[in-house]
């Protein structure tokens, strides 16, 4: 566990690094963008080539270099997780910025991910790299028991007899439960959830109307 937990700690240090370095990478394009945008608002009239195209391309480089910021910062912040093996997370914080960085590898699949607001998300004490590889795991489970189409939607439930949950809801009409049930609890992802909840005194279970899964958070 420690040998795990000691590469954990160095990949996310240099992955840390490396996306440091890419935000500065982006900063300076982001800066020349906003310089050629000057140049451009002083200059139309002079220019050979149409101001509206060049805006364009200004435009589409500003908004790129918004989304590479999001996606450097939230793997940054990801790469930290394997600072700590136990400490404080926010649901609702935790669940977003995942969700954040996983939706390509979802979308490939046809599925759309929906994470309802929550405005009183609870906080648990919880090793954070195991938990976000949960919460991975969850989702991956749906998407490949239910059809293309499907929206799976993340729900943040207030604790009840202190416990907080997660709720993972299909919506979708091509799922037939029954099948999608055996399905994921035959899967080496099922046997790789229920090993993590023992792991970090979690708890999940499959449900049904609507199909899906629903975690317990100690």
């Amino acid at each position: 566990m420690e040998n795990i937990n000691d590469k954990a700690a160095f990949s996310g240090k240099v992955t840390a690094s490396v996306t440091h370095e890419l935000q500065n990478v982006l900063a300076i394009i982001k800066e020349n963008a906003g310089l050629m945008e000057d140049i451009l608002h002083m200059n139309r009239e002079s220019l050979s080539i149409s101001g509206d195209r060049l805006q364009k391309c200004i435009e589409s480089i500003k908004k790129q270099t918004y989304r590479g910021v999001g996606l450097t910062s939230g793997l940054n912040q990801f790469a930290h997780t394997a600072d700590h093996t136990l400490t404080q997370i926010n649901l609702y914080d935790t669940v977003k910025k995942l969700i954040f960085l996983i939706q390509r590898i979802i979308n490939q699949k046809g599925i759309d991910l929906l994470l309802l607001d929550c405005d009183q998300s609870p906080s648990i004490m919880t090793d954070p790299l195991f938990f976000q590889n949960l919460l991975f795991l969850c989702i991956e489970c749906l998407a490949e028991a239910s059809g293309p189409k499907t929206v799976i939607q993340v729900s943040i439930l207030i604790p009840s007899s202190h416990h907080a949950g997660i709720k993972f809801e299909c919506n979708t009409q091509d799922v037939e439960s029954d099948c999608s049930i055996r399905q994921i609890s035959l899967s080496s992802k099922w046997t790789e959830i229920t090993k993590i909840c023992n792991q970090i005194s979690a708890t999940a279970e499959i449900i049904t109307e609507p199909f899906g899964i629903f975690l317990t958070c100690s």
